[in-house]
């Protein structure tokens, strides 16, 4: 028996933790965008997508309180028009809106799509919720066997986990492009994807990245490939 505010005889049927009405009504809020989407369609912008989760993108499943999200990541500094970009492709793929986001005290801002039917989808693509590295996410086969969906693919990762810059002090006439990733297999993935494409890359350099480096093929990059991320002057 419990006595509450001076009433007695009051019979205790179940205990709440002090945080059951938020949560209570977080889970109310979270099954709206529970719902199950309609797989998007492979192609171009599809291919990208998969680039840029694959680079600067986090994937998140709390299946206690039914919350399930997609967020990429940006530089508040230098990408924000990227994100702006990135936030049309999320949105013409998934036929969601994402939401741009701020972190407190930090240069960084984010777009997030709370959707269990987008996180669903991506785990058919192979892309697992929790950390990337560990769960050794890379890029989907369906795009690997087509050079036109390859080519999308490998400028959303360059864009996000790559480079483009001149080789300051002692070469400033010469390019490089590097792409850095602790992930093994997606980097050999990435570097694969580049000879697939006509271009010659470095060996794995340090267990976490490669370059291109012949000027040529720089060039060959900037015109068959290109880049939306205008974070380098350089481009």
């Amino acid at each position: 028996m419990l006595k509450l505010s001076g009433l007695n005889n009051v019979k205790v049927v179940e205990l709440k933790p002090d945080n059951w009405g938020q949560r209570l009504g977080a889970l109310k809020a979270n099954k709206k965008r529970n719902y199950a989407i309609k797989p998007p369609r492979k192609d171009e912008k599809l291919s990208e997508l998969m680039g840029i989760i694959l680079g600067d993108g986090n994937i998140s499943a709390d299946r206690e309180n039914g919350v399930y999200c997609l967020k990429i990541f940006f530089d508040s500094n230098k990408e924000v028009k990227y994100a702006k970009y990135v936030k049309s492709v999320l949105e013409d793929v998934f036929k969601i809106e994402p939401k741009l986001r701020k972190f407190k005290n930090k240069n960084c801002i984010y777009l997030v799509i709370q959707s269990k039917g987008v996180v669903d989808y991506l785990k058919t693509q192979g892309f697992f919720s929790g950390d990337k590295i560990r769960n050794q996410l890379t890029i989907p086969r369906w795009i690997q066997s087509n050079e036109r969906f390859l080519r999308c693919c490998v400028r959303g990762l360059i864009d996000t986990d790559g480079s483009i810059y001149r080789l300051t002090p002692n070469w400033p006439n010469l390019t490089q492009i590097q792409f850095k990733n602790h992930n093994k297999t997606l980097l050999e993935d990435t570097r694969v994807a580049l000879i697939k494409l006509g271009f010659n890359p470095s060996k794995i350099h340090d267990g976490n990245r490669f370059v291109l480096t012949r000027k040529d093929e720089i060039a060959k990059y900037i015109k068959e490939v290109g880049t939306i991320n205008k974070k380098s002057p350089v481009v």
